[in-house]
């Protein structure tokens, strides 16, 4: 696949005066393993590496990942690595912002990186006037700047104005990564904002050197939009790895439908409904409206409640259709917003399936060996049939067997059952009859005609 990339320059501070950066120019895509925006730094000397600091507002941090990942145990959370890109070993590499798993540029390629979130650099000092990208993002590969593997951030060196920004699709209560100042090695401020853009809380970590990173994990009572990771140290910058995230608000999750299939008119069919809260906060439950007939509610447990997180409740459908026909409604659940829980179900008549509908013996010699049918009673409906008498004539036809068991006897949808008939002849002539079925069924009479000729 052919790619266009963008041109850019990397921003030199006059008070840089640590190194020497050279940015070499883009080169066209597809070539395996392009070297590109080759940087070379010369190393300050290594901060000394501190726990994070206690946090401002309602943040709760973790000093490591084990202890993250023990205090969030419970959550599904999603990873980033930043290793699937196109960005080699001892290379950088610019990209368009933002970055995220839609991304089709020279760092990424759709699919590449896990979806939920996307992340830029925000202070646009780095803009290719031919394609109009703001292209202050770059991915660091493996080994640059003595890095062990690609991480992704701020066009380097960056003024402290100039955070890296992490946005969620779905607000999260739990997010942790690697951090690093990869010039200077210094402190590292990680702020978390809510839906509302409003500051939750912050707290800073400094790295151990330029080369290694500092963990900055954390977890909040209120889910987070966006987290913003800010190099404090001028003609510093910061780069992100290792990106944890998840939780997010209560959020009320279900079977995706509910289905009684085939009820015959007249009967009632029970459904149990499990609602559980997937979020990672409190969830309170609205009253639940019985939704129209003949669905209903029979048993509420969920109506009010307010679920934990992890917690659920139960509720139990009924479907008691009155004719026959197709229905279908929605439970509304009001919880994060009012989900719409479809139900479904059918009316039907149960009714008996002669299998042939009718018996022709055809010609059996007087006083010869007799002739011999199968006739099945099958239910093809969706509802239990009630056979309560199966009437067979007199002489010259009998039943002499088969799987129907005495009436009375009910016969489940799709279940069938045989009747074994013989036709024996007294004299010469055509001799007609007929096998009548009695039930629960529409019509409640089924009658299959025997036919047969003594020859």
């Amino acid at each position: 696949m052919l790619r266009t990339h963008a041109t850019g320059a990397l921003r030199m501070s006059a008070g840089f005066a640590a190194g020497v950066v050279l940015l070499a120019a883009s080169v066209a895509a597809g070539a395996a393993n392009p070297q590109r925006n080759n940087v070379w730094f010369s190393d300050p000397h290594p901060a000394p590496h501190s726990a994070p600091s206690a946090p401002t507002g309602a943040l709760a941090t973790y000093p490591a990942l084990t202890d993250f990942l023990a205090a969030t145990g419970s959550l599904d959370l999603a990873f980033e690595d930043f290793e699937n890109g196109f960005t080699p070993p001892n290379a950088i590499r610019v990209c368009f912002q933002a970055v995220a798993s839609t991304s089709d540029d020279p760092c990424f390629s759709p699919g590449e990186l896990a979806p939920g979130f996307g992340i830029r650099s925000s202070g646009g000092n780095i803009w290719d006037p031919v394609t109009g990208v703001d292209s202050d993002l770059v991915v660091l590969g493996a080994g640059m700047r003595g890095l062990p593997s690609a991480a992704v951030g701020a066009n380097v060196p960056d003024p402290p104005w100039n955070p890296t920004e992490i946005t969620f699709d779905h607000p999260a209560t739990a997010v942790a990564m690697d951090v690093y100042d990869p010039l200077q090695g210094g402190a590292v401020q990680v702020e978390a904002y809510d839906a509302a853009d409003q500051l939750i809380g912050l707290f800073t970590v400094t790295p151990a050197s330029t080369s290694l990173p500092a963990f900055a994990g954390f977890t909040s009572p209120v889910p987070v939009k966006r987290v913003a990771i800010n190099a404090l140290t001028d003609n510093g910058g910061e780069l992100v790895d290792n990106l944890y995230f998840g939780g997010g608000a209560g959020h009320l999750a279900f079977d995706a439908a509910v289905d009684f299939d085939a009820v015959d008119i007249g009967g009632i069919a029970l459904q149990p409904v499990t609602l559980r809260n997937d979020g990672a906060l409190a969830l309170a439950l609205g009253t639940i409206a019985s939704p129209p007939e003949p669905f209903s509610i029979t048993e509420d447990a969920c109506s009010g409640s307010t679920l934990a997180a992890g917690a659920t409740c139960s509720m139990q459908l009924e479907f008691a259709p009155a004719w026959a026909g197709e229905f279908a409604a929605s439970l509304d659940l009001p919880g994060d917003g009012t989900e719409r829980l479809p139900l479904r179900g059918q009316g039907v008549r149960a009714h008996v399936s002669p299998m042939p509908g009718a018996v022709d013996f055809g010609t059996v010699g007087v006083g010869g060996s007799p002739g011999a049918a199968t006739l099945t009673l099958a239910n093809l409906t969706g509802a239990v049939l009630d056979v309560t008498t199966v009437a067979i004539p007199a002489a010259p036809f009998a039943r002499t067997g088969g799987s129907c068991t005495p009436t009375p006897f009910a016969l489940a949808p799709g279940e069938e059952c045989t009747l074994e008939l013989s036709f024996e002849p007294t004299g010469a002539g055509r001799f007609d009859a007929a096998v009548t079925v009695t039930g629960s069924g529409a019509p409640a009479t089924t009658t299959v005609n025997l036919h047969g000729t003594g020859g």
